[in-house]
């Protein structure tokens, strides 16, 4: 028997939401759809026919997408 971590999922609209709520992030369970077919969205899991997502994912989504900081509008990729 092997034991599991208990991990936060949430299913789509839940996950748009926790985006929503936590990093400020525009996002809606019609837009994730989207990013599942055609790549570029969180990693996702399938439960029977249901697409679940873990927190971890979301989170490490998000920093992966994240820009580096800036301290003008100014600024450039090639000064950072």
């Amino acid at each position: 028997m092997t034991s599991a971590i208990a991990e936060k999922y949430y299913r789509r609209a839940e996950a748009a939401q926790f985006l929503r709520e936590r990093f400020a992030i525009p996002s809606s369970s019609q837009q994730l759809a989207k990013l599942a077919v055609i790549g570029g969205g969180p990693a996702y899991h399938k439960f029977s026919r249901y697409p679940i997502y873990r927190e971890v994912d979301l989170v490490d989504w998000v920093n992966a997408k994240l820009g580096k900081s800036r301290h003008s509008t100014s600024d450039t990729d090639e000064e950072l």
